[in-house]
């Protein structure tokens, strides 16, 4: 077993715990706490390896980081999660502390029933529409769909798009 503490047990009146995991390639996991609505970071090595702590919620998005179930690490500073009940949401947040803390930067309402894996391909993020929901309740579902999100602040290309005024002021003033 890698990793096992009280901030992964279910909490009163939901039975499931831990759901959306990423790795931070600076050495440490970010996961999602089902039942309790809020984010970890758990560290792979070191003297601290395998303690978890609970990531500050500087946003007050805590009421939007419900039900959370897929996370996607967009880069060191940004992750996206799906979050459900009351509205199906992709919330996009930033962290500019190693993630100790994280600010919410946008919610996007973007499903129909219940969102979960998300993942992301040259800054489009596509998202599974589960309807969790009719599970729940009950009711049986026969189609499913993903959707696109799109975020581009979050996009990869963005560095280039704000990159590029700045590139041709410069090359204006060369040539004058």
């Amino acid at each position: 077993m890698f990793s096992t503490d009280s901030l992964y047990d279910a909490v009163v009146g939901s039975a499931i715990g831990l759901d959306g995991l990423a790795y931070h390639p600076d050495g440490y996991l970010l996961v999602m706490h089902y039942g309790g609505g809020y984010l970890m970071k758990v560290p792979t090595d070191g003297d601290d390896k395998g303690n978890p702590s609970r990531v500050t919620d500087n946003g007050g998005s805590s009421q939007f980081l419900v039900l959370p179930d897929g996370i996607s690490l967009v880069d060191n500073e940004k992750l996206l999660v799906t979050s459900g009940r009351g509205g199906d949401y992709v919330l996009a947040y930033y962290s500019d502390d190693e993630w100790e803390s994280m600010n919410i930067f946008e919610k996007k309402m973007t499903t129909e029933g219940g969102s979960a894996a998300l993942i992301n391909r040259d800054g489009t993020h596509y998202v599974v529409n589960t309807h969790v929901g009719d599970l729940f309740t009950g009711t049986a579902r026969s189609t499913f769909e993903i959707q696109k999100v799109y975020i581009p602040e979050f996009s990869s290309a963005n560095g280039l798009v704000y990159a590029l005024p700045v590139v041709l002021a410069a090359l204006l003033n060369l040539l004058m």
